[in-house]
């Protein structure tokens, strides 16, 4: 089984880079790590109206983009016609979010509104297969706070097919920003001439240099019950639940004048 990154391709096709600009902020801020240790923040996020994201579009020629990319938390957002693609050909692992579009920019005439929406991964490969290297540094028992040691920039190794779920779209622990994907997502995209992404073998995979950490609250929030529970299994530690994290955060008030 043959697996690749879906990366953001950030030139459009006249040699134009553009990013979405996202202008919401659809985490709050619950307070810092009870240990005092310099964690980041524990974050909650919003919902309803408050936890939709929302964009200002560079350019209109972006639109013409299959894929778009917003520049700060990489988040990943297709337009109708494409995700009326991935419906037909029957992918799994994924869901849809409306998005919402604050302002096109440089629009010289109007145009309609186009509807694009967010691809929200929820495939889900459990943590990187051991000969990878990828592995648990240490764990914060106060706040959560995960941090990996990452001690190769890249290796063929990462997916562990015994604990792949078997979706085309997919994640793996803690790589929250990478978006791996089975051949089958790579031959429709390529086989419609999809613009606005490429696709990276997983030996090619550019990983975080050293290390890198992970948020529980961040991993709740995407993981189902059944994917949290087997992540604490297979990292071997307890399960902290969100409502607790928040709770024993260290409001924001009673952070001023300390420097966290």
């Amino acid at each position: 089984m043959r697996f690749y990154e879906l990366a953001y391709d950030v030139y459009t096709s006249n040699g134009d880079y553009y990013m979405a600009e996202e202008v919401s902020e659809r985490d709050e801020i619950v307070g810092s790590c009870p240990a005092g240790k310099g964690h980041p923040c524990v974050l909650r996020k919003k919902e309803g109206d408050e936890a939709i994201l929302t964009i200002d579009i560079p350019s209109p020629k972006m639109l013409e983009q299959d894929f778009l990319c917003t520049d700060y938390e990489w988040d990943y957002i297709i337009p109708e016609r494409v995700a009326q693609l991935f419906k037909e050909a029957g992918f799994t692992g994924y869901e849809l979010k409306p998005v919402r579009i604050n302002e096109i920019k440089r629009l010289r005439k109007p145009m309609p509104i186009p509807t694009l929406w967010e691809l929200v991964i929820k495939g889900f490969a459990g943590i990187p297969h051991p000969d990878s290297g990828i592995r648990l540094k240490s764990w914060c028992k106060e706040c959560g706070y995960l941090r990996f040691l990452v001690p190769f920039p890249k290796s063929p190794h990462l997916i562990d097919t015994s604990l792949w779920d078997g979706s085309d779209f997919f994640w793996v622990c803690p790589l929250q920003k990478y978006i791996f994907v089975t051949e089958r997502v790579k031959d429709v995209i390529e086989g419609n001439g999809l613009k606005g992404c490429r696709f990276i073998p997983m030996e090619e995979v550019k990983l975080p240099e050293k290390d890198v950490g992970a948020r529980t609250t961040s991993l709740l929030s995407r993981l189902s019950e059944e994917q949290a529970l087997s992540l604490s299994k297979l990292l071997n530690i307890p399960l902290i639940p969100k409502e607790e994290i928040w709770r024993k955060a260290i409001p924001r008030k009673d952070l001023k004048g300390k420097g966290k």
